[in-house]
């Protein structure tokens, strides 16, 4: 079987990107050939974490050129695609590419959705102009501009979802949310296959001894989705109470300056911004995951963090972290709307109760299990098999 991973940007950092790799790598293992081709290839170094026999394919902008057209159709004819996996489902003239090159063949076509299906960019960066404004005019303009945002988002996804074969969720609680944002009710071309775990160390072995007394953030930093701020302003809150804690803050992105200047305002003095940086030391050595996003699709820092006993305390904005976390056994969920004083007294809870940390951390490595990439890839192969 011939594979066509098609995403935005490719080699690069992110969620998305990531797991692009691990699945194409484990698709080549599998006996697959796997293919995958990008608009931007931002960062080529990353080429090397790919197998050797997995092929790139550079198209450009815009999307839905001539060019790209002839160009994605020959990758289909000369390499015989069965699947092409439409890695950026949105906006919906990516389909439309798709569907123009694939025309006559019988290749299949699958789009998944990495976000919550009610949430994104366009969507939450409206909400915080509505939180931002104080005068009645502009916030009913700005609802007024948030409720076409919705719905030409709503419009996107059902062409998405009617041309291709299939559509794939990240997570069996957006189910009902989808239903309700596109409008049917009979969705037989909807599946769910989670991301998998994308790092492992097999050699390592929770010890609760070996763990710091470290607090961590790991993904991209920025305002509009992750919030690091928040993270900052938590630990304002507790650093002079807990001197032998410290927080880091692992990642890259366009408010890195931001926080670094919010952490000199504050006067913090046990806080580390480590840039862009392979997280697995972090969860081996953490003892808490933080994370304060107003929305997420899956959330795969949670399960990478929760495979080394790193505790999740997450705020629950998107209806997937509840199948990854149960609340108070493998980790903590605050409740909407955000709360800074019910997250901190959950970090509290964990510094000053050495014993419960170590139980909740067994158990989340417990419950990360079910994210392993083979239990991922054996969902893949079987969505394969049915068309």
């Amino acid at each position: 079987m011939n594979i066509l991973f098609l995403i935005g940007k490719y080699p690069s950092y992110g969620g998305t990107e990531k797991v692009t790799t691990v699945l194409a790598n484990a698709f080549t293992q599998k006996g697959l050939r796997v293919h995958i081709a990008s608009f931007e290839q931002p960062v080529p170094d990353l080429q090397s974490e790919l197998h050797s026999n997995i092929r790139l394919h550079k198209l450009s902008y815009p999307a839905k050129s001539k060019s790209n057209i002839n160009i994605l159709r020959n990758i289909i004819l000369q390499n015989e695609i069965d699947i092409i996996i439409n890695q950026w489902c949105l906006p919906f003239y990516v389909t439309q590419l798709c569907n123009k090159a694939r025309k006559g063949t019988k290749c299949k076509l699958l789009a998944v959705h990495h976000n919550s299906p009610d949430s994104n960019v366009r969507i939450e960066h409206v909400k915080i102009k509505m939180f931002q404004r104080s005068n009645s005019i502009k916030r009913f303009y700005l609802n007024s501009i948030l409720s076409i945002v919705k719905y030409l988002t709503s419009r996107s996804i059902r062409y998405v979802y009617y041309h291709s074969d299939k559509y794939i969720l990240l997570s069996s609680s957006f189910i009902n949310i989808f239903k309700q944002l596109i409008g049917i009710k009979k969705t037989p071309k909807l599946a769910v296959i989670s991301n998998p775990v994308t790092l492992l160390d097999l050699d390592f072995h929770y010890l609760s001894e070996q763990k710091n007394r470290e607090i961590i953030y790991v993904g991209r930093i920025d305002y509009n989705q992750k919030k690091v701020y928040r993270i900052i302003e938590l630990w304002k809150q507790i650093e002079n109470n807990y001197h032998d804690w410290r927080l880091t803050i692992v990642g890259d992105g366009p408010q890195k300056k931001d926080i670094e200047d919010l952490i000199e305002t504050f006067n913090l003095k046990r806080v580390q911004v480590t840039g862009f940086q392979n997280p697995l030391e972090y969860y081996k050595r953490a003892s808490i995951l933080l994370l304060t996003s107003e929305y997420e699709g899956f959330g795969l820092v949670i399960v990478e963090g929760m495979c080394f006993g790193v505790i999740p305390v997450v705020y629950g904005s998107y209806a997937a972290v509840y199948d990854i976390i149960d609340n108070g056994k493998n980790g903590f969920i605050t409740n909407i709307p955000y709360s800074q004083e019910e997250t901190v007294a959950c970090l509290k809870s964990l510094i000053e109760n050495e014993n419960q940390r170590k139980e909740i951390a067994l158990k989340a490595i417990e419950k990360s299990k079910e994210f392993s990439l083979k239990s991922i890839v054996d969902q893949w192969e079987n969505l394969f098999t049915t068309l």
